[in-house]
């Protein structure tokens, strides 16, 4: 909600962006080395009830996208979109990237983020949950996925423990894997 104006979202990207939170893991139930394309096609041919065939190719290709190369135009499932559909599937994949980030430990320990922002350089702040400590694995993580939204946002991308430690470019390496 933080960055929605910096980065251009419609109405209706939060739910896209929240269904597709939920389910972009999907895929481990196949495989995880290439689960995000297994949840790609899981949820492009599910029976989800109260979402528009257009939403769905949305979600599927956020969640295709959480990890791994950045959406590609030469990705036939990417290039296929037309442009609009392009650029929302883009942004909403390089929040949810950082999202998971976060949750790295799969524990929950982030409570709460705050963004400050100036012309060149976002600062994330994270607020951990009562007695989890400084979130070092969650802000490496996030950091490690952040290059596709530090490139949307045209900014460099510094990461906040509750201690005031900052991890920023550098400090992790870009995701594995297609």
């Amino acid at each position: 909600d933080q960055l929605a104006a910096r980065l251009g979202c419609e109405p209706g990207d939060r739910e896209i962006l929240a269904d597709a939170a939920l389910l972009h893991d999907v895929g481990y139930h196949i495989s995880y080395e290439r689960h995000h394309k297994h949840s790609y096609h899981l949820i492009l041919h599910a029976d989800l009830l109260g979402v528009t065939p257009q939403e769905q190719v949305a979600i599927a290709n956020v969640a295709r996208y959480h990890r791994g190369k950045p959406p590609k135009k030469t990705h036939e499932n990417f290039g296929r979109l037309d442009r609009a559909l392009r650029r929302r599937v883009s942004r909403l994949s390089a929040l949810l990237r950082v999202a998971d980030g976060l949750d790295r430990g799969h524990v929950s320990a982030v409570e709460s983020v705050a963004v400050a922002c100036d012309r060149r350089r976002v600062r994330i702040a994270a607020t951990a949950v009562p007695e989890v400590g400084p979130l070092r694995l969650e802000l490496w993580g996030a950091s490690r996925k952040s290059q596709l939204l530090a490139e949307l946002l045209d900014a460099e991308l510094e990461f906040v423990a509750p201690d005031g430690s900052v991890v920023g470019p550098g400090d992790g390496a870009d995701d594995e894997g297609e």
